[in-house]
């Protein structure tokens, strides 16, 4: 019988030739020249560095080592003695390296297969020339080693391999980070590529300095805008040298109702994490949205494309809490720290504290300059108030009418108790937007509270990132465009990772027509939050504004798929078969949607729309005298519709900026995009009206 094979830890690197295919297809007479001193420099350093031939590749080799340290070595003593040697044969001909320490496989002749063996592979594919890139489990053990000097590359997902992983380029000893190419080859750059490489080097001084002063990161690019407004500073994916996912912490507390504890301290973790601007932290609705689903750490990875997982337990009994934590590398299962607190309630912001900076320890982060503490914001004086602002945001997120009066009431007994508590009054902030948005009670009485009340968290508290994005939602409803924009901005600053301020600052840009940045924004929020179909529905929603139908139908169907009880989303195919001439298709979508939202004015004017489109104008005319007859009724609805039906002169009365708003589904900013509304552009009372609204 034969025995299968076993599996061992192993340090192993992939290194080839730069452009060999290229070069021997030109002179195979120096490609073999090059060949040959590869194998003979390979021998060399392996001697040296107690490392094993695996096997050659033709024009690269695979090497196994007993260390880390030693396969690093050997791999930079390689990549420079190549390009010495090399230079008699090819000048500037050069080698790129993967090194990486995971699990291998042995097979009868010696050959290595597995995780380890691949993931050097990918490595090395991903290396530029004179490259040698290493992942974190070889980074990690060598960081504190005075010989080794590393650079992070940020995260990256390389082919097969399902999560993505930290990349790091080494540096040789004696070197500054960055200063990999020897100066021979330096000089075969052609004098633009110079140039062009020193601009980049004095804006990469620029935007550290930045970050340094502002705790911010850079954006994608230049953004596509008007030349006196402002920047706006959101997280580039470069910038982000981990990914993280807090998975909702298990509540093993007697009292099964202590679950608001245990969802609190996730949330609290969340955004305390999020303060690392070099950190991409999940979104609490795609965390939340895997509660329940016995996942090992890999397969949260998988789900929201992280690198690690932060997972736990809480018991609650009386007064005292334990907390259980430990962070997981979701690619190897490996477990990166861990620890049990034991602590009296009151400790609990202490352990939030103290779990956030072992997280950011162990992924070698550091919160940026000016910001001493992992706190989202100020601690209440009474603990009575914290459990009470616990359970109302636990009660707030069921969206339900009765959940959210709880709610309210809740967040005011917290203020009682703490009127200085700025958290429980951007928390009843966000319940009085939720009923009027929800139509639980008039916008006319919900949204002047809302304002009161998160302007009075901002004046106890002007970081608290929450409020800072719910304000710039209520300027945005109030067509205060540019300071929604400046608290996004403000909020996105503080937190890189809050995926709802990307979202409503995608909305924001997109009613300006800034749709080069809505679009990147939109990105943003979906990287952060992937499995919430918020974003995703937004997206499909701008994508379509663009033109882009095959995007948008993409985007669309997949937000259907995840969550099939959402109308928006229906509504947005609806638009998208009206754009293709699909009459039957878009009319379909559209009373499916409104069947799913009957109560919701941007469902059923959407619907009224595709009547009178197609037409069907005697039931167009039946949704407008309901849409007429609501007692909080959405201009912006009744206006699509009229437009649609040609009705433009009665559309123009219910276009007055004085009654005008957003549903949040209705689409206040469409007249700004929609063709619908092309044959008005030329009007001046829709010039007027778009000046007067902020849209212009």
């Amino acid at each position: 019988m034969v025995a299968e094979p076993s599996s061992r830890l192993a340090a192993v690197w992939f290194a080839d030739i730069v452009g060999y295919s290229g070069l021997a297809s030109r002179d195979e007479a120096a490609a073999v020249r090059l060949v040959d001193v590869l194998r003979s420099l390979v021998g060399e350093v392996l001697d040296e560095h107690g490392g094993r031939l695996v096997k050659g590749t033709g024009d690269g080799a695979l090497a196994e080592f007993a260390s880390a340290d030693a396969a690093v070595r050997s791999a930079l003593a390689l990549e420079e003695r190549f390009a010495r040697r090399a230079e008699e044969v090819v000048p500037a001909a050069r080698l790129r390296a993967g090194v990486h320490v995971g699990e291998v496989v042995a097979g009868p002749d010696g050959d290595l297969f597995g995780d380890g063996v691949n993931t050097a592979a990918r490595l090395q594919q991903s290396a530029k020339p004179g490259e040698v890139l290493v992942s974190e489990d070889v980074w990690r053990p060598l960081r504190q080693r005075s010989h080794h000097r590393f650079t992070p590359l940020g995260e990256r997902r390389l082919k097969g391999l399902a999560a993505p992983i930290r990349v790091f380029r080494v540096e040789p000893e004696g070197s500054a980070a960055g200063a990999r190419v020897p100066a021979r080859a330096r000089f075969a750059l052609p004098r633009r590529e110079i140039l062009l490489a020193a601009a980049a080097g004095i804006l990469a001084i620029l935007v550290v300095g930045l970050l340094a002063r502002n705790g911010g990161v850079g954006v994608e690019g230049p953004p596509a805008v008007p030349i006196d407004a402002p920047p706006i500073r959101s997280p580039d994916p470069a910038t982000f040298t981990a990914s993280l996912g807090v998975a909702p912490f298990d509540n093993l507390s007697p009292d099964p109702e202590a679950e608001y504890f245990a969802d609190g301290l996730t949330d609290e973790l969340i955004g305390a994490l999020g303060r690392l601007p070099q950190l991409r932290v999940a979104g609490r609705a795609s965390s939340f949205a895997l509660k329940g689903r016995s996942l090992d750490a890999r397969a949260l990875g998988e789900e929201l494309a992280v690198g690690h997982v932060l997972e736990g337990s809480v018991r609650k009994t009386g007064e005292r809490v334990r907390v259980t934590a430990q962070l997981v590398d979701t690619r190897t299962g490996f477990q990166l720290w861990s620890e049990t607190f034991d602590r009296e309630s009151g400790d609990i912001f202490a352990v939030q504290e103290e779990i956030a900076r072992a997280v950011g320890e162990a992924l070698d982060l550091r919160l940026p300059r000016g910001m001493e503490s992992f706190a989202t914001r100020s601690r209440p004086s009474d603990l009575e108030a914290y459990e009470l602002y616990l359970r109302g945001r636990h009660a707030w997120r069921s969206r339900s009418r009765e959940g959210v009066a709880l709610a309210a009431e809740l967040f005011r007994e917290a203020i009682a108790r703490d009127p200085d508590f700025a958290a429980a009054h951007a928390g009843l902030a966000d319940a009085y937007i939720v009923q009027a948005v929800y139509g639980y009670r008039s916008r006319e009485e919900m949204l002047p509270l809302a304002k009161e009340a998160v302007e009075r968290a901002l004046a106890l508290d002007s970081l608290l990132v929450e409020a800072l994005a719910t304000r710039g939602y209520l300027r945005d409803q109030d067509n205060d465009t540019d300071s929604a924009l400046s608290d996004f901005r403000r909020a996105i600053e503080l937190n890189p990772s809050y995926p709802l301020a990307h979202h409503w600052l995608a909305l924001a840009l997109v009613a300006t027509d800034r749709m080069k940045e809505a679009l990147a924004e939109h990105r943003r929020a979906l990287e952060l939050d992937p499995l919430s179909p918020t974003p995703q529905s937004a997206y499909a929603n701008t994508l379509l504004l663009t033109g882009d139908l095959d995007g948008a139908e993409e985007m669309a169907r997949k937000v259907i798929a995840l969550a099939p009880e959402l109308w928006f989303p229906l509504s947005v195919m609806s638009r998208i078969h009206e754009a293709r001439g699909q009459d039957a298709e878009a009319v379909q979508a559209a009373e499916r949607a409104a069947a799913l939202a009957p109560q919701i004015g941007g469902a059923r004017a959407n619907l009224a729309r595709m009547y009178a489109q197609t037409g069907d104008h005697r039931r167009a005319r039946e949704i407008l005298a309901e849409l007429q007859a609501d007692a909080d009724p959405c201009a912006a609805c009744i206006a699509e519709v009229l437009v649609a039906l040609g009705e433009y002169d009665e559309a123009f009365r219910w276009m007055d900026p004085r009654i005008w708003f957003d549903d949040d589904q209705g689409g206040g900013y469409i007249p700004k995009v929609d063709p619908l509304y092309d044959p008005l552009r030329d009007d001046p009372r829709f010039i007027r009206f778009l000046r007067e609204v902020g849209l212009e």
